[in-house]
């Protein structure tokens, strides 16, 4: 359980369940452009929102559901969420966008 752990180790142990080392070294190049407690923040709104995810009451869902990730994220791990979210709900399709990162739209 991630909160028996020390504050300052949490963020970090979340993130290496989400992120491959490489998406991890690519997210610490973001220091060079974003303030750190921007980055700070947003990463910890992204951590509330997974760890807030139900997955029962994903599989529960019937509507229709588009999940469009882009091949070359280098900020999150769209491609690998999409997959899961796939497997989560019953009536999921799945588009990549090739050749595309973060901000694809």
């Amino acid at each position: 359980d991630d909160q028996s752990l020390p504050e300052p180790l949490r963020p970090a142990i979340a993130l290496s369940r989400l992120a491959t080392g490489a998406q991890i070294m690519e997210l610490l190049q973001l220091t060079e452009t974003l303030p750190l407690r921007t980055l700070e923040f947003r990463l910890r709104e992204l951590l509330k929102g997974a760890e807030s995810i139900d997955d029962n009451f994903l599989k529960s869902l019937r509507l229709p559901v588009q999940l469009i990730a882009s091949s070359d994220d280098r900020i999150l791990p769209s491609v690998d969420e999409c997959r899961r979210l796939r497997r989560l709900l019953p009536n999921a399709q799945l588009s990549v966008l090739e050749d595309s990162g973060h901000c694809p739209l």
